[in-house]
């Protein structure tokens, strides 16, 4: 199965593990929502807070692992290997990656996301490429 076509399998699924890596190597899994880029096949885009652990990470590792999970993080499907970024703020990029999850996640991100807001600080995109 080629990485792409793994992607493709994930548009359906509501939750994402995402795998970050500390300084000494341990493997950090989170599970997340993301939304597969419409226009690049081979980016997903997360959002998250500037104060979370994963983004402190990535500011220092961008090689990242991803795979389909559960919303508990229990993996689903097989890994993936790709790198993550952080992407600009208000850029017209993070502005769609925010639209494509506004539309997969509705109401639900809407509440959500404010809501985690007020104790992890401002919204933060990532754009994985796989």
């Amino acid at each position: 199965m080629t990485t792409l076509s793994q992607l493709s399998q994930l548009s359906g699924l509501k939750y994402l593990s995402l795998q970050t890596f500390r300084k000494n190597g341990d493997v950090i899994a989170t599970p997340v929502w993301f939304a597969n880029d419409t226009e690049d096949d081979g980016i997903v885009y997360v959002r998250t807070f500037e104060k979370t652990g994963k983004v402190k990470r990535l500011r220092r590792e961008q090689r990242v692992r991803v795979a389909s999970c559960d919303a508990k993080g229990t993996p689903e499907g097989d890994w993936v290997g790709g790198e993550a970024r952080i992407v600009v703020p208000r850029s017209e990029e993070a502005q769609r990656a925010n639209r494509l999850l506004n539309k997969k996640y509705g109401l639900m991100k809407r509440v959500v996301e404010p809501a985690f807001g007020l104790k992890y600080g401002k919204v933060v995109t990532i754009a994985v490429r796989v």
